[in-house]
């Protein structure tokens, strides 16, 4: 009796449909003919299919993801009908669809050929009357026509996807994999590795990403399985063969990575990288300065014909370069300028509300806890909204021409104003607001630069919370809660967070953090120190070891100051 591996049985099946289909197929392999050569530029890319300029329905909702590469928005139209609109553009624009399409009523999809690259379109219904639907290139590659190791059989194969099966095991197949394909010419590009038995890692070719999976067979354990899927990248962000940490976020067209190389070194390669695709720097040399703590940091702008940025942004930390490159079109820097230029005028008229506020109450006049609140809390978003215009002008204007790198400051109109009359409770400090520094949790790394300091009753004992987070935190929900229980307890914010419980004398006594659907509390590890005084905090906290909490690491390391936020005086007849 003959016995056929599932493998063999998969490969058979897939060779079946392939027929049927009137695709080719090879040792297992389904694709439609795509093109010859090697992988695509942006600007070969570009000329062939820019989903930038690609028309959307009129119902489609203004916000959402466009990038030259993807595009994603949400409309009310159902799945088949804003299917149905792409599809008619594009076999309009000559796309060809391959077979496979799938159309029902909450989901549809298909894939697309044009010139050798492969568009795919699903529209997936995410609520009544709401659909999402997101467009990807996936560039000119085929995926089942990579090298990869000798004995590894095809057991599925189409223009997005490649599987292979393989009888050796998972440590053995992902670096030979690896150098195969660096033999072919691709970098390596990031990895996540997800344990000994599931290995994922990038590999880069031009502006063509490829996403590699190297695992344990879910259906012949003894096998190994690889799995390709390559992808168009909406900005093309070289990266040092040594990089580490290095991480892609084509949403934001950002690239950040950490290098035993110096800053001379690291603008030297992207000096000689950036100028084979027409880019080049707009001063010969890095700028260098301090941040706020002392700390080195460095700037290099590039350019291109066509006036698209390249911003490349340096920080010494210990012995490594910590580098972040940032890809905005003519359009988009041009745009975010505007904002900031927006920004700084709503401060500014913001600003003058808030003086002119408080100059009518009168400066001699005892505030009301309501108008003290109030008084306050304008003051606080002046103070950061000032901050944020001209953080985004110097961002916007870097390395523009005739422009300076290092924009002129808003003007604070009331830096000279008598302070108000003292009040019932004692006075909020004024001064600057800062957090440097890095959460990870797992693979991942946020940075927490908004920070907010505040008093509260903890179990009875006067505290002082440092809460670190990477949005801005929703200042109306912590001052009610402060208000109404005397603590944060009613402020509960789900983005990734530190909260850090400091006591009068300026000792960190434990801390809380949150992110990706971790919650951890603790004092383990904990180092730090800060400074409290005159209604302000300075100081430092990190974990001296990684954490664990199931299966997940987490470390956090911060620098930080703030104005701390008094808990309001109890109204009298307040129980204790």
């Amino acid at each position: 009796m003959l016995t056929l591996s599932f493998t063999t049985l998969l490969r058979n099946a897939v060779f079946t449909l392939c027929f049927l289909a009137g695709m080719a197929s090879i040792s297992g392999m389904c694709f439609a003919q795509g093109a010859k050569g090697d992988a695509a530029t942006i600007e070969e890319a570009t000329k062939v299919l820019d989903l930038r300029t690609l028309a959307r329905p009129t119902t489609a909702e203004p916000s959402g993801d466009r990038q030259m590469s993807s595009m994603t928005y949400n409309t009310p139209e159902d799945p088949k009908t804003a299917y149905k609109f792409h599809q008619d553009q594009l076999v309009k624009a000559g796309w060809k669809e391959l077979p496979g399409t799938s159309l029902d009523a909450a989901y549809a999809s298909g894939t697309f050929q044009k010139s050798g690259y492969t568009l795919s379109i699903s529209t997936t219904m995410i609520g009544e009357g709401k659909t999402m639907v997101a467009l990807t290139n996936h560039g000119n590659i085929e995926p089942g026509k990579l090298p990869v190791p000798k004995g590894a059989e095809s057991v599925f194969a189409n223009p997005v996807t490649a599987i292979y099966s393989i009888n050796r095991p998972v440590d053995k197949v992902e670096p030979e994999t690896r150098e195969l394909l660096k033999k072919a010419g691709w970098a390596e590009y990031g990895t996540n590795d997800l344990g000994d038995e599931q290995k994922v890692f990038n590999m880069k070719k031009n502006a063509v990403l490829l996403n590699i999976m190297v695992s344990v067979s879910p259906v012949e354990k003894d096998n190994t399985s690889i799995m390709m899927t390559p992808s168009l990248m909406p900005a093309d962000l070289p990266a040092p063969a040594e990089a580490k940490e290095l991480q892609f976020t084509p949403m934001y067209k950002t690239l950040t990575f950490q290098t035993s190389m110096n800053y001379e070194a690291t603008a030297k390669f992207y000096q000689t990288e950036l100028a084979k695709s027409g880019w080049k720097s707009t001063k010969p040399e890095v700028s260098e300065g301090e941040d706020d703590f002392g700390r080195s940091v460095g700037l290099m702008v590039f350019r291109n014909p066509a006036e698209d940025m390249i911003t490349m942004d340096l920080k010494k930390i210990e012995d490594v370069t910590d580098v972040t490159l940032k890809h905005q079109t003519k359009a988009e820097w041009k745009e975010e300028e505007e904002r900031a230029k927006e920004a700084v005028k709503n401060a500014q008229a913001a600003e003058e509300e808030a003086r002119e506020a408080v100059a009518a109450a009168g400066e001699e006049m005892e505030e009301s806890d309501l108008a003290r609140q109030i008084r306050e809390e304008a003051e606080m978003e002046v103070e950061k909204a000032l901050g944020d215009a001209n953080a985004q002008i110097a961002e916007a204007l870097k390395g523009i021409p005739g422009r300076s790198e290092k924009p002129k400051a808003a003007s604070k109109k009331n830096a000279d104003r008598k302070p108000a009359a003292k009040a019932a409770t004692k006075e909020m400090a004024t001064g600057k607001q800062s957090s440097v520094g890095t959460l990870k949790v797992g693979d991942k790394t946020y940075t927490l630069k908004n920070i907010v300091a505040y008093e509260i009753d903890y179990y009875g004992d006067p505290k002082i919370r440092v809460y670190l987070s990477e949005k801005p935190a929703n200042m109306t929900k912590l001052k009610t809660s402060l208000a109404k229980e005397r603590s944060d307890d009613d402020f509960n914010e789900f983005q990734p967070q530190v909260r850090l419980i400091v006591n009068p004398e300026g000792s960190i006594e434990s801390y809380e953090l949150w992110a990706d659907n971790l919650s951890v509390s603790g004092n383990g590890s904990l180092d730090g120190s800060v400074e409290v005084q005159d209604g302000r905090v300075v100081g430092s906290a990190k974990l001296t070891e990684e954490g664990e909490a199931g299966d997940r690491k987490y470390m956090f390391d911060f620098k930080f100051e703030a104005n701390v936020i008094p808990l309001p005086e109890k109204a009298e007849g307040d129980e204790e």
